[in-house]
């Protein structure tokens, strides 16, 4: 798992703004990545679902590394 940037509290504080965290959030697809998105991510691969799945790196960063 890549993770991109995930609002977790640690960048939270770094932000000292909220119009930081919405200049960051302009350069994501979708939105900021929040900790439960990489739990999802990590719970998928640890699922039957994912059986087939290897020798992957999975980007999980809202398509900044597609823009």
């Amino acid at each position: 798992i890549a993770p991109g940037v995930v609002l977790t509290e640690r960048v939270k504080h770094l932000m000292k703004d909220a119009k930081d965290i919405d200049k960051l959030a302009q350069t994501h697809l979708l939105d900021i990545g929040m900790p439960e998105h990489m739990a999802d991510m990590a719970v998928y691969l640890a699922s039957d679902e994912s059986v087939i799945t290897t020798g992957q790196v999975l980007s999980v960063d809202s398509g900044v590394s597609i823009r």
